[in-house]
Order: structure tokens, then C-alpha cells, then sequence
């Protein structure tokens, strides 16, 4: 039996717009420098996700750039596959909001917990398949929750 050969074509990645680098918690009044940040953790900015900026819409931008990179259009997607342990809900999963935003409506759209290494993505017959595998986080909206009144604000760290 001849084994299923996997090939990545294109990679992408989607960020927040809203740059906030070390130099901007001193500016704010944190006690903090550049320096010390970088010595103790690598970490040099952040990225705010703001004006609706979720896990789904930064992993379509990601998807965007990966497929103008394999030359493959939404309406050849086989698959979207999203491994998120940070949902913007439960259900449905967030991967058909992906396949919204592409225009993929031919694609099969399911979400996976990066905590289970168990789930396999695999494709049957010789002529082979394109998959969107996916992988998004947006922990912060998850340790800071947004006060009464305020807007909205996520953090993504960027090493």
C-alpha cells in the first residue's frame, strides 16, 4: 500500500494591529525597562487585538497569506482545520467562520484542542487534497477580563 505523501505549499500568519512594545509599559507608569523585559523573557512587543480582532479573523488573514503563497483559491479547499485551545465561542466551531470569511463553501471546517494529540488530519485517493491546517491564540482575553464600559482589548505576546 503506498503511504499518503504531506507537503506544505504556503505558511501565513494573522496578527493584531496594535503594537505595544516594552518601552510603552514605562510610558504608562510600570515600573520597567526594555532591558529587563528582554533579559528575563526574549519578549521585545505585544500585539492588542482591538475592533474585533478574534481568533477567527486573525487565522483567516494567516490563511489568506498561505494560500496566495501555495497559489491555491478558497474554492479549492478541501478541508479548514482549526487547533485553538482560545475559541471566540464553543459552538459552532470557529473554523466555519474561517471558511465564511474565505469563501470556502466547499471546504469540510472543524476545530481541534491543541491539548489532544490524538486528532489526525488525513485525506483518502491518489489526486490528493488541500487543507487549511490552522493554529490561533488569544489568551489574554481569557486572564484580563474587560471591565464595565471599557473597550475591548486582547493581548498576543510576539518573541
Amino acid at each position: 500500500m503506498k503511504r499518503p505523501i504531506a507537503a506544505i505549499f504556503g505558511t501565513g500568519r494573522g496578527l493584531p494591529q496594535h503594537v505595544m512594545t516594552n518601552h510603552d509599559f514605562a510610558s504608562i507608569g510600570i515600573e520597567t525597562s526594555h532591558e529587563w523585559i528582554m533579559e528575563r523573557s526574549g519578549i521585545s512587543e505585544r500585539r492588542l487585538a482591538k475592533n474585533g480582532e478574534t481568533t477567527a479573523s486573525m487565522a483567516s488573514e494567516a490563511a489568506r497569506h498561505a494560500m496566495a503563497a501555495a497559489n491555491v483559491h478558497a474554492g479549492e479547499l478541501d478541508v479548514i482545520v482549526l487547533s485553538t485551545a482560545t475559541p471566540d465561542r464553543l459552538l459552532p466551531a470557529n473554523a466555519v467562520d474561517i471558511q465564511a470569511e474565505l469563501g470556502a463553501t466547499r471546504a469540510a471546517a472543524f476545530d481541534v484542542d491543541p491539548a489532544h494529540r490524538e486528532h489526525r488530519v488525513g485525506g483518502g485517493g491518489d489526486d490528493g487534497h488541500d487543507v487549511a491546517v490552522l493554529g490561533g491564540r488569544h489568551d489574554a482575553r481569557l486572564l484580563l477580563p474587560r471591565p464595565p464600559g471599557r473597550h475591548e482589548h486582547h493581548l498576543v505576546e510576539v518573541e
